[in-house]
């Protein structure tokens, strides 16, 4: 799915100093299972892990790698993993945005207490469509519970951001609008 909608090339033509890292969860399957995902720490894991590697093949220290913000992606089902990683994977001090691109259909209670503990010092970008707008508005009303505020429309991604396309839920990855919006919201 990542090459299918092309992120190794929006992260690329973003000009951004990024490195894309996808793991490989259930393949064609029709649930949004995170697998180990949901294991508490095993988000950090992986990331340790793909951060040796990147060493290996990119060079740098141990200490820059860990020092690397996150930006955490997530597309249609893949709001499951998000929300697990968010919840249990132990990388909170390091995640510095979040970007959903449809993929808001449901653990709006895990969103917001993140987003209520780190509005101040992360991003949120959801572009939504008419799939999960009901699931989206249930978010909106948990964080004004928190009194988190947020915007809605396109603009910078700072603070916490939604916006409504007419997109089919199926091209939104890769023509948002903005077109190309991973690549789109690293540029900004």
């Amino acid at each position: 799915l990542v090459g299918e909608l092309d992120l190794p090339g929006q992260v690329d033509r973003s000009g951004a100093n990024a490195v894309l890292v996808a793991p490989q969860l259930a393949l064609d399957a029709a649930e949004s299972v995170p697998g180990k995902f949901a294991e508490p720490g095993r988000a950090a894991a992986f990331v340790d892990e793909a951060e040796g590697v990147l060493q290996r093949m990119l060079g740098g220290t141990a200490q820059a790698w860990r020092r690397a913000p996150i930006a955490i992606a997530a597309y249609s089902g893949g709001y499951r993993t998000a929300a697990q990683i968010l919840d249990r994977g132990g990388l909170d001090a390091r995640i510095e945005g979040l970007v959903l691109l449809d993929a808001i259909y449901g653990d709006s209670g895990i969103f917001a207490g993140w987003l209520a503990r780190n509005h101040h010092r992360a991003f949120f970008y959801a572009l939504h469509s008419k799939s999960s707008a009901e699931e989206t508005e249930v978010l909106k009303t948990r964080l004004i519970e928190r009194n988190v505020a947020y915007r809605n429309g396109d603009g910078p991604p700072a603070g916490v951001r939604f916006v409504a396309v007419e997109t089919p839920h199926g091209e939104i990855a890769r023509h948002g609008p903005p077109a190309e919006p991973l690549g789109a919201v690293l540029r900004r």
